[in-house]
């Protein structure tokens, strides 16, 4: 957890200039959260449910922040989002599926 607050609290200082935060340093953002998410869905593998689904509820709250004030026309954004609800899915499937065990 502290990994990906660390690395999209950089992205977004990195890419904000001026206080503003367009569409390709909203994508650069973009592509540090799927690489926070990729880290997730190894941590999944290995059975870390708990902190996937808190990182992958931090890393849904900083998309939906960065939405409010981020040139997302790219639509990386939205990607980033969609992908983050499919971990989520996958992490309290898996979660649902060990407790029926």
């Amino acid at each position: 957890m502290p990994i990906v607050k660390n690395t999209i609290a950089a992205s977004v200082k990195r890419n904000t200039h001026r206080g503003y935060i367009g569409w390709s340093s909203c994508d650069n953002i973009c592509m540090d959260m799927h690489g926070c998410l990729d880290i997730c869905a190894e941590a999944l593998e290995l059975c870390a449910y708990t902190p996937v689904l808190e990182a992958a509820a931090y890393i849904l709250t900083s998309g939906v922040k960065l939405a409010s004030h981020a040139d997302s026309s790219s639509g990386m954004l939205t990607d980033v989002i969609m992908c983050t609800y499919e971990l989520i899915d996958k992490c309290t499937k898996k979660l649902q599926s060990r407790m029926s065990e």
